[in-house]
């Protein structure tokens, strides 16, 4: 039976516990009744496999509708770790490094994104065509802020990207780089699932190691 090394049982119950923690059920059970016999079909309530979408059974994140942005990106950016681990096949001494520092692009990303997506709505605040006086000081003063968010945001990310790729021999930076594109594709895949009509409205595919 293949042993699995302690330091990435660590890893992976700290990354679970954090993300997937959920209420435990209650320990109280109902009075026991008549033995029910055991339905032969799946009721309506209960969906077949081939109903299940990614995330429900296929080993891929849940459906965006059912959870919040910030809930949705959590789930996808704990998706990619795992998706990291087996198409980079990192070592055990590369395992508990590679967590930290991906954890640490990710973060920039994602800090740079809101503060971004909030520069951006300032400017659209402003420049709204309805607004009776033009505050050209604040629009000027919002656009700097967005030109130093991104100039900052660059250098971050950059340096954050650097410091995986320390712990990434040559294949593994390029099969890294690889991963990242088709996250990205299918992140996107299925933020606009969301707005087609149909649950199973052209469902994609988890990417393909």
């Amino acid at each position: 039976m293949t042993r699995i090394p302690f330091a990435r049982l660590v890893c992976v119950s700290v990354i679970c516990g954090a993300l997937f923690a959920a209420p435990a059920p209650s320990s109280a059970q109902p009075a026991a009744g008549p033995a029910q016999p055991i339905p032969s079909q799946p009721t309506p309530s209960q969906p077949t496999p081939s109903q299940q979408g990614p995330g429900q059974g296929q080993g891929g994140p849940p459906a965006p509708e059912t959870m919040s942005p910030g809930e949705f990106n959590r789930m996808f950016e704990a998706y990619a770790l795992l998706q990291a681990q087996n198409q980079l096949k990192l070592t055990d001494d590369q395992y508990a490094d590679f967590i930290v520092r991906l954890r640490g692009l990710q973060n920039a990303r994602r800090r740079h994104q809101q503060s971004r997506q909030r520069l951006i709505q300032d400017l659209r605040r402003l420049t709204n065509p309805q607004n009776a006086n033009t505050d050209e000081s604040a629009i000027r003063t919002t656009l700097d802020a967005l030109t130093r968010e991104d100039a900052t945001a660059q250098d971050e990310i950059t340096k954050s990207l650097a410091q995986v790729d320390e712990i990434l021999d040559l294949r593994q930076r390029a099969r890294f780089r690889l991963l990242e594109e088709q996250l990205e594709r299918w992140k996107l895949d299925l933020l606009s699932r969301v707005r087609r009509p149909g649950p199973n409205a052209n469902r994609p595919r988890p990417p393909k190691s």
